[in-house]
């Protein structure tokens, strides 16, 4: 089996649209290192957020709640499911997601017009980032770890 380094990335809430996804501006990212376990990977996600948690960073308070899910698959197809978004902290929450026969469950948190969330599906890692709209609406784009392409969602507030 190769190694694998791992690598964690921050950006901020200022956003530059791109052809079609709106995509964060990067500001720094660091090697933290090889890990054999996806338990491993999932526990360095949420001790990274958990210190990005404890800057200035707006509260997660008013986006808990039940959505309705429209996306597109890495493949381009399509799928619709429900999520829901549980608070954990002032800043943090947990997130969950029925879309098909499939539930997938990670942590997340927001930061201003940014709400972006760390998940776990079928043994592999995942990373979606949303814009929050004016109507609550989470407008976003998604991928998976070792994966060369992006999928599309939007939750829409129930």
């Amino acid at each position: 089996m190769a190694k694998m380094d791992r690598h964690i990335c921050f950006f901020n809430s200022e956003f530059s649209q791109g052809p079609q996804i709106w995509f964060p501006k990067l500001l720094t990212c660091a090697n933290i290192g090889s890990w054999t376990k996806l338990e491993g990977t999932m526990k360095a996600v949420g001790l990274s957020l958990a210190l990005i948690a404890a800057g200035s960073w707006a509260a997660a308070q008013d986006i808990g709640g039940r959505y309705s899910v429209n996306g597109t698959n890495l493949d381009g197809s399509i799928y619709r499911g429900e999520a829901e978004i549980t608070l954990t902290s002032e800043f943090t929450c947990e997130i969950v997601w029925k879309t098909g026969g499939t539930t997938s469950s990670g942590i997340c948190m927001r930061d201003g017009n940014a709400f972006a969330a760390g998940y776990e599906m079928g043994g592999n890692v995942g990373l979606v980032i949303y814009m929050v709209q004016p109507d609550g609406t989470l407008d976003g784009s998604w991928t998976i770890a070792g994966v060369n392409a992006v999928g599309t969602e939007v939750l829409t507030p129930n």
